[in-house]
């Protein structure tokens, strides 16, 4: 799943009719439940209540009783925070190493390329 930078790109979606729209009575809670939505604790959750044999989904009546647990919003938002900057650091550390790969083959082919000359 991809994550939402900003939380105005959570407000809208195009759904077709295996998708269930779920609306937050506070929408100050939009970052948080996404967030918790990608978790893999959530995410255990939501694939262990799959039901169907060929093809599994969530169910509405499923989806109406399913719940995780919220903190109050003051933490919401700390935990929201924290998360976006530990992502942001992955992201950063992701992109130092495509290029210290690039750069060992680099090194490499100059290696190569020296001992065969």
């Amino acid at each position: 799943m991809e994550r939402c930078d900003q939380e105005s790109d959570l407000k809208e979606a195009n759904v077709s009719q295996h998708v269930t729209i779920i609306r937050l009575l506070e929408s100050e809670m939009t970052s948080f439940v996404h967030t918790a939505l990608l978790s893999p604790m959530v995410q255990s959750l939501v694939w262990g209540r799959q039901v169907g044999m060929a093809i599994e989904g969530l169910s509405k009546k499923v989806l109406e009783c399913f719940e995780f647990p919220v903190p109050p919003l003051e933490e919401q938002h700390r935990i929201t925070a924290k998360v976006n900057q530990l992502m942001t650091l992955c992201d950063q550390i992701k992109t130092h190493l495509q290029h210290q790969k690039q750069t060992r083959l680099h090194l490499a082919d100059a290696m190569v390329h020296k001992a065969l000359s």
